[in-house]
């Protein structure tokens, strides 16, 4: 009995896991490094702006 409680918490454990690791995985997408405007060719932003490179992240900007 006392084996089937830890094979819980060990899937509880890696269950909790892998959903930390996906949600930070995709906070990291979220954030799009670059050097230059040209590492921003993709990033979506509604018109008048345009992608460019900000502090080293691509952004939305007028202009």
């Amino acid at each position: 009995m006392q084996r089937k409680k830890n094979m819980a918490k060990v899937f509880k454990v890696v269950y909790v896991t892998i959903l930390f690791l996906s949600s930070f995985l995709v906070l990291i997408d979220a954030f799009r490094f670059c050097i230059n405007k040209k590492d921003c060719p993709y990033m979506e932003c509604d018109p008048p702006k345009n992608s460019t490179c900000i502090g080293n992240i691509c952004g939305c900007t007028l202009g």
